[in-house]
């Protein structure tokens, strides 16, 4: 009798917990994703920035202006005011992919 009633805590227990590992792993994985995000990129070495990739905002030298953007698994939203960037990004070695309907981009990182 004891012993289906450990049984059926342990499984209790399983329930709850496996749930909270794998939401934590996508939440890491994500947390991984922001921060090799974050730094100065180009769309070539011999170029000048296009853009830096900051915790919170993506600043454009180039205009003097930062935009606030938020990424979800492998997806980026950039708000421009009333416009807002909807795309996709991965690394492809150490180059930056961004990827819209419409268009592909690639970024090399630079050094500030």
């Amino acid at each position: 009798m004891k012993a289906n009633i450990l049984k059926a805590g342990a499984y209790i227990l399983l329930i709850f917990i496996l749930p909270m590992c794998k939401s934590n792993k996508t939440k890491v994985g994500q947390e991984n994703e922001k921060v090799k995000l974050l730094g100065v990129w180009s769309q070539s070495k011999s170029e000048n920035a296009s853009f830096r990739i900051d915790t919170d905002s993506i600043y454009y030298p180039e205009y003097f202006k930062s935009y606030k953007y938020s990424i979800s698994k492998d997806s980026i939203f950039i708000e421009y005011g009333e416009w807002r960037y909807k795309g996709t990004f991965y690394f492809r070695n150490d180059s930056l992919v961004l990827k819209n309907q419409k268009k592909t981009n690639k970024y090399v990182r630079i050094l500030e």
